[in-house]
């Protein structure tokens, strides 16, 4: 897995490349955190080359948007692949979660 963090005007970006396991989700918590802790805003977490996410991964999401809600931030996930975005609507994450097309379409969401 990995993953690069960019900023735009309407908040953060990071892009997750790669399966999210057990044996990753650690890495993405800490990716993810200092996301969290250095900006402003929406976060957004670009999803599209991510090809397989299991409980640990959407732990990390759980974390991330409980840090966000305590800094009066947001969370979005953008650009899921079909699987993963099976796995998101089964277990209920959807409902927890803002999911978009694209990081475009993120962004158009926080400034709406």
């Amino acid at each position: 897995m990995k993953t690069t963090q960019y900023s735009t005007d309407s908040g953060d970006v990071v892009q997750i490349e790669g399966r999210v396991d057990a044996s990753t989700a650690k890495e993405l918590e800490t990716a993810v955190m200092a996301a969290v802790g250095s900006g402003d805003g929406l976060l957004v977490l670009d999803m599209e080359a991510v090809d397989y996410i299991s409980s640990a991964g959407l732990r990390v999401l759980l974390i991330a948007l409980k840090a966000l809600a305590a800094k009066g931030r947001r969370l979005a996930l953008a650009a899921l692949n079909p699987d993963v975005l099976d796995v998101v609507k089964l277990t209920g994450f959807d409902k927890l979660l803002d999911c978009h097309d694209s990081v475009d379409a993120a962004m158009a969401g926080a400034a709406g």
